[in-house]
């Protein structure tokens, strides 16, 4: 499927995105933090242009972050008022640091559990709307 004209915008865009940048993203970001803490610790970068360039790249995904909520906002409308759009900027603004990295170990751990040969999403107990007297995992019965 990969690049072939025959699948069409799947096989030449979609495919290519989802297998270079959501699949290996996480292994290059980890690979880049990992070696950022290492050339830091060692003093091959210059602490003042590391943090430069940390604070252009945590920019650039505010920016992006927020551009996104305005596009949203004005093409769809779909968030509620102008307390609903701060609160989801100043998501925007926590996001990197803490939750981007958080997110790149959550998704390293499934890479590394697909790769031994893990695709299962484990035991799932359904709790939905059962109240105490109920079975949780029993059949559903009417009275």
């Amino acid at each position: 499927m990969f690049g072939r004209p025959s699948y069409g915008t799947l096989g030449l865009v979609a495919f290519p995105y989802f297998l270079f940048v959501e699949l290996l993203a996480p292994v290059v970001e980890a690979f880049g933090l990992i070696g950022l803490a290492a050339s830091l610790a060692l003093g091959a970068v210059n602490p003042a242009f590391a943090v430069l360039f940390f604070a252009l790249a945590y920019g650039l995904g505010i920016v992006i972050s927020v551009f996104t909520i305005a596009l949203e906002q004005w093409s769809y409308r779909a968030y509620g008022g102008l307390r609903e759009r701060l609160r989801l900027t100043a998501w925007a603004l926590a996001e990197g640091a803490g939750y981007r990295q958080l997110t790149t170990v959550w998704r390293l751990r499934g890479l590394v559990r697909y790769m031994r040969g893990k695709n299962d999403w484990g035991v799932m107990t359904r709790s939905g709307f059962a109240t105490a007297d109920e079975p949780v995992d029993g059949p559903v019965t009417s009275p």
